[in-house]
């Protein structure tokens, strides 16, 4: 069996399942503002997704970065906004007396006069959250949709579908994003979008998980002693993909062969033998014989293939016990 102290590393990249908001989506309302909310990326089910079903979770390690982050849409309900208000930005102009423009073009063209609709990403965190509980998140910055909210901006319908990248309004400094398991982002467009609106949101990320696994669970799945008759082949264990171990003795006065796999004849099947009073092992991917790993010549056993065994001699009175554990 492993060791509980054998620790595992992984390293994966993956892409987030696309989100779609269009006019079937769920909404909320807050006061007289209708709206969409729901989850982009909730991190503890990415590093689960990452992780073996048998994975100690108590002891998981990781390391998560977000590398992209975007979203296309198509918003014919909104307003389009006259190409003479649009601003225009000199050559010469200064960085301030362009924001200045900016600022007062959104002023004007926003979500109120249903030119635009307002995107918002919300940032959410449990402090209290392993990966073995069930602990919702929670917001540690209270908002109300009907205020203004710090990483938000404008989406405007421009006739055409439209692409913005989300990565910068997450970026303060630097260019990386790294984020925990006690982590989730959600996208909350205000108003709700309306028929024919159409906007889905996509990302990828990297990362490691460092793990260790849970002893294994078996249970003995079978025990019994077997007469051989003759040296007709006779199949003792069938296949098991789940297959853990087991033990089979000769309680034979003769040699007994066995053989691994399709079913032998009696005349050209693999002699490997089993002596009188001697006990097969086979345990965590050994096989053994004597206390000595063996190798088979014939390594299907290590997937759970069939056991075969036969007398070496036409007479006599022939048993051998077979004992099978499997994982459950």
């Amino acid at each position: 069996m492993n060791s509980n102290n054998v620790l595992y590393n992984k390293v994966f990249t993956g892409e987030i399942p696309p989100v779609v908001i269009n006019d079937i989506s769920p909404f909320s309302v807050s006061g007289s503002i209708e709206f969409n909310e729901v989850p982009l990326i909730r991190w503890r089910d990415i590093v689960l997704k990452h992780l073996p079903s048998n994975v100690n979770l108590s002891t998981v390690e990781c390391e998560l970065k977000l590398e992209y982050l975007h979203c296309d849409y198509l918003i014919p309900s909104r307003v389009v906004v006259p190409n003479t208000a649009i601003p225009i930005y000199g050559r010469r102009e200064t960085d301030n007396e362009k924001v200045v423009k900016t600022l007062e073009f959104k002023n004007k063209y926003n979500r109120n006069g249903n030119y635009a609709f307002e995107f918002r990403l919300l940032k959410m965190y449990d402090s209290l959250y392993t990966l073995n509980s069930l602990t919702p998140y929670t917001n540690q910055i209270p908002y109300n949709a009907e205020l203004d909210y710090p990483i938000a901006d404008l989406l405007y319908n421009n006739r055409l579908p439209g692409f913005i990248d989300l990565l910068p309004y997450l970026i303060k400094n630097g260019t990386l994003i790294f984020a925990d398991i006690k982590q989730e982002l959600k996208i909350q467009i205000i108003p709700k979008v309306s028929t024919n609106d159409l906007l889905i949101f996509g990302g990828g990320y990297s990362g490691s998980v460092t793990y260790g696994l849970l002893p294994p669970s078996v249970e003995v799945t079978k025990s019994e002693t077997i007469t051989l008759t003759g040296t007709t082949p006779n199949m003792v264990l069938e296949n098991n993909p789940d297959r853990y171990g087991f033990y089979l003795c000769n309680n034979s006065v003769n040699n007994v062969y066995y053989n691994f796999g399709s079913q032998p004849d009696n005349v050209n099947s693999s002699k490997l033998i089993l002596k009188t009073g001697e006990t097969l092992i086979y345990e965590d991917n050994k096989l053994i014989l004597n206390n000595s790993p063996i190798d088979p010549g014939d390594n299907r056993f290590m997937l759970g293939s069939p056991l075969w065994v036969r007398s070496s001699v036409t007479t006599g009175f022939n048993q051998v016990s077979i004992e099978e554990i499997s994982y459950v």
